[in-house]
């Protein structure tokens, strides 16, 4: 399943339960549903969580972000995505570009 923690909040479509579908073995990927930032997803599913179990850490950085890459690879059946991006068993670097200025300082 694809889950995208934004565009929920945005049409008050609920939280989808990721802690309890992920402990039961359920693959969930993350989409970004029109908005423009994958990070600032990533983000957003991290503080949906904890916000709504009242746990800041149920679901982690390394969840959330496995969730985009190797977890959403498998939902959409891509199987090259899928092996490039297993995070235990290949390091997965991510280029981020820290001079846009989303990435920059508010001073």
């Amino acid at each position: 399943m694809v889950h995208c923690p934004s565009n929920h909040m945005r049409l008050a479509k609920g939280v989808t339960p990721v802690p309890r579908l992920l402990a039961a073995g359920a693959n969930v990927g993350m989409g970004i549903d029109q908005m423009d930032d994958l990070f600032a997803e990533l983000r957003q599913e991290i503080l949906l969580q904890g916000l709504h179990h009242s746990n800041p850490g149920i679901v982690s950085p390394r969840t959330s972000l496995e969730m985009a890459t190797a977890r959403g690879a498998v939902v959409l059946r891509h199987r090259t995505a899928s092996a490039v991006c297993e995070m235990h068993k290949h390091r997965v670097g991510l280029a981020h570009p820290l001079r846009r200025p989303p990435a920059q300082p508010n001073i």
